[in-house]
């Protein structure tokens, strides 16, 4: 279930057309289409797009560009523009519905990994200098190793990765949501993401990320949980807790007497107005927050910003050599 939480599908899927912008669709009919990314921006792997509402798409998600019309490229012609607007959520699921749980995405997810399975992972991530942080009092995951588990209750991923305003952090569900900063994020240029891996529910796992070439996080014992049947990679955008942003965007005090009519104590109010981080505005469709935002938002005037975001050389193999990932030294990565 929380593997076809995590993705969704975007409008070309549904064309008929079986080739879009340099990818190919393989089963564009099916509920879980599958395509296959051109060489030059991943590796010879599958990817998905899953969505139930097939209406639900939109055209400006998920495009392979060309350096030659300006976007910005990590290595050879093409990269992937990811692009999140203003009521950009979706149903991907029957029982689930991301606009009635403050969320918006688009994702796409690989193919499932097993306990025992070791490799490696790369990819790279550009964020223009007109990109808008919502982390803090928002959530914003740029990629993350999603766990599927037989038990809802289960933490959702191994490791997120977040942007916030300073940069990159690491976000672990097994280390009781330890927020790892990565130091040597860069901006308005490409940021360059390696993980070797041992996914195990033993103690002989292990996560090593890098972070342009320099060692950023490091993790030994269980990757996955007991109830964990696979885990798999995602990338795109995800953002979470949006009424946290717009209900601290918009406070004015018409909008903070809406919120005490609604019945919002003098705290709640405070950190709404601060934009602080506080497990006060909850998160989800039952959340604080998101009631006090149903309940206000007629007021509003400012919205979800769009946001934009480019990813290129997404590669995985067996050992960092099978990455083949031009000017990358294995032999440095300790």
């Amino acid at each position: 279930m929380k593997k076809l939480l995590g993705i969704i599908v975007l409008g070309l899927l549904f064309s008929g057309n079986a080739y879009a912008d340099n990818y190919k669709i393989l089963n564009p009919n099916e509920y879980c289409s599958k395509i296959a990314l051109p060489t030059d921006v991943a590796s010879k792997d599958r990817y998905a797009f899953c969505l139930a509402d097939k209406t639900a798409f939109k055209d400006h998600g998920f495009q392979i560009v060309n350096k030659s019309d300006g976007h910005p490229v990590r290595a050879g012609n093409h990269s992937m523009r990811f692009e999140l607007r203003d009521g950009d959520c979706n149903d991907p699921v029957q029982g689930w519905n991301d606009c009635k749980n403050d969320r918006e995405r688009f994702e796409i997810s690989g193919r499932d990994m097993f306990d025992g399975k070791k490799g490696w992972h790369a990819w790279s991530v550009f964020i223009p200098s007109n990109f808008v942080d919502i982390m803090n009092p928002a959530l914003l995951d740029l990629g993350q190793f999603n766990l599927e588990s037989s038990k809802d209750s289960d933490p959702c991923c191994t490791v997120l990765f977040k942007k916030t305003k300073n940069g990159f952090v690491v976000d672990s569900e097994l280390q009781n949501r330890a927020w790892v900063p990565l130091n040597s994020t860069k901006t308005q240029a490409w940021n360059d993401f390696i993980v070797n891996y041992k996914w195990s529910k033993k103690d002989d796992g292990f996560i090593k990320l890098w972070l342009n070439n320099e060692l950023a996080y490091e993790f030994n014992g269980p990757t996955l949980t007991k109830n964990t049947e696979f885990v798999y990679f995602k990338f795109g955008i995800y953002r979470g807790g949006l009424s946290r942003y717009l209900n601290h965007k918009n406070f004015t005090p018409e909008v903070e007497t809406c919120f005490r009519n609604s019945g919002a104590s003098n705290e709640l109010i405070n950190v709404t107005k601060k934009g602080e981080w506080s497990e006060l505005l909850g998160l989800g469709g039952e959340s604080a927050t998101f009631k006090l935002y149903n309940q206000c938002k007629h007021l509003y005037k400012i919205k979800m910003p769009t946001q934009v975001v480019y990813y290129d050389e997404i590669r995985n193999g067996k050992t960092c050599k099978r990455l083949k990932i031009k000017d990358l030294n294995c032999k440095k990565l300790k």
